[in-house]
Parts: structure tokens; sequence; C-alpha cells
């Protein structure tokens, strides 16, 4: 993204810490593209764990471990400590660039909520667990015309972060034909312009975040209105603004 005088607006949205993991090393190695102001939103999903069936009834602690469901009180705790390390890491990522942060709870379906999200954002990373130790390169799904140049510059960008390369998938290929790429491929992250079909494509994206078992960043390419910023402390919604 080339610089417009104007500060960038990081999103990381991730279902759970664990998830969020990684999106924050993405995040880390964005921190030098001009942005100014970081939000994190952590997506709980509602779910009856009671009605499961009882192979169904597991959650992931924030180390990672898979458990089997405790019981309604111990479940909120393992949620505040799951919101409580998104937060801190929220924090330490604004205070080392620095930049305004704000951070939130939803609750929902999490891929279905970040991408409709109201909230404003130029960048959103969005969290997923990787599988064991996996590494690999940053994979850039590119586009149409000049969004194509977006997408290439903050993958080059992340890759020096992540200290590994840069795979181009052609604007040539189907949806299907781009899924079944990423997940036969080795990512550290994929980077997706906004203004795809396969991002607006609500069940095609999901699919591409399943394949991709790594983070996805979403680059968005239109201009967007200042952004007014409040001057203070932080506020019961958990945001700083400097």
């Amino acid at each position: 993204m080339t610089a417009t005088g104007r500060k960038i607006h990081l999103l990381i949205g991730a279902g759970s810490f664990t998830d969020a993991k990684p999106a924050f090393l993405v995040a880390e190695a964005l921190m030098g593209a001009g942005i100014g102001d970081v939000s994190g939103i952590l997506v709980e999903e509602e779910q009856d764990f009671e009605a499961l069936p009882a192979h169904a009834r597991c959650v992931i602690t924030p180390s990672g471990t898979v458990c089997t469901t405790p019981p309604p009180a111990e479940r909120r705790m393992l949620l505040e400590s799951d919101a409580k390390a998104f937060r801190d890491n929220l924090i330490r990522l604004a205070e080392n660039a620095p930049s305004n942060w704000r951070f939130e709870r939803q609750k929902g379906e999490s891929v279905s909520r970040l991408m409709y999200m109201k909230q404003a954002w130029d960048l959103l990373v969005i969290g997923h667990r990787t599988i064991g130790h996996q590494t690999g390169s940053v994979l850039a799904l590119l586009s149409e015309g000049e969004t194509a140049g977006n997408v290439r510059e903050l993958s080059q960008r992340l890759s020096m972060g992540l200290r590994t390369a840069v795979l181009e998938v052609g604007k040539d290929l189907s949806a299907s034909e781009v899924i079944k790429t990423v997940n036969k491929t080795r990512a550290a992250a994929i980077v997706i312009d906004a203004a795809s079909d396969l991002f607006h494509d609500k069940a095609q994206f999901r699919r591409l975040i399943e394949a991709a078992r790594c983070p996805v960043l979403v680059v968005k390419t239109s201009e967007e209105e200042e952004r007014p910023t409040n001057k203070g402390g932080e506020n019961a919604a958990g945001q700083r603004n400097e």
C-alpha cells in the first residue's frame, strides 16, 4: 500500500487466542507500514456444549492444548483468560509501534463476523492456528488490475518480516483452483485483496481459511475517509488513544 498521509488501520480477528497467536506474528511484520491504529476482535462462538455428543465436547486452551469441555463456570474462566491474553498481546503490539489500540469481544461465528465488520479497516488479519511448526512462503493471491500491486507490496513486506519467500498465485485461476493450490502449499500467511470474489463469497472464503492452516491477510485497496480519533485514556470498550 502506498503512503497517502493517512494512518493505516490494522484489524486482528480470531475465534481464540490460539488462532490469534500466529496472526500477531503477521501484525508485527507489518508494523513498519505506516500503521497508526490497531484493533483486535475476539469472536466467541456461541455453542451449547451440553447438547453435543461426548466426542465433540472439546475446547482449546490458550496454550493450545485440546481438552474435554469443562463445566460452564470453568469455561467462562477460560474465555476470560483467552480475552486477557489477546488484549495483552494487542497492547504490546501497539506500544512497540506506537499505535492507538482497541480491543473488543463479540459473539457469533468468527468468519462471518469478520467478513461483515462495520468497523472500518485497511488491513485485516484473520487468525488461524498453525498445524505443528508449519513454516513456508507468503502466498500472494493476485487479482486484476492495479490491486495486484498492493497485494505484491504487502506480501513482500510480510515476507521480509517473516524471513521467507513470496509465492504468487495467478489471477487466471478459478476460486476452487486457488483453494486447491492453497491446500497443497505450505504457507506462513496468505495475502488476498478485499475486492476479490473469493473474499466476498462466505462459503468459499471459509474454505480458503480452512485450507490455509495459517493467518490470512486481507488488503483493502479502496481509499477511505480519514477516521476521527478521540484523545484520552482507555474506556470501557478497551480503547486507548494516544
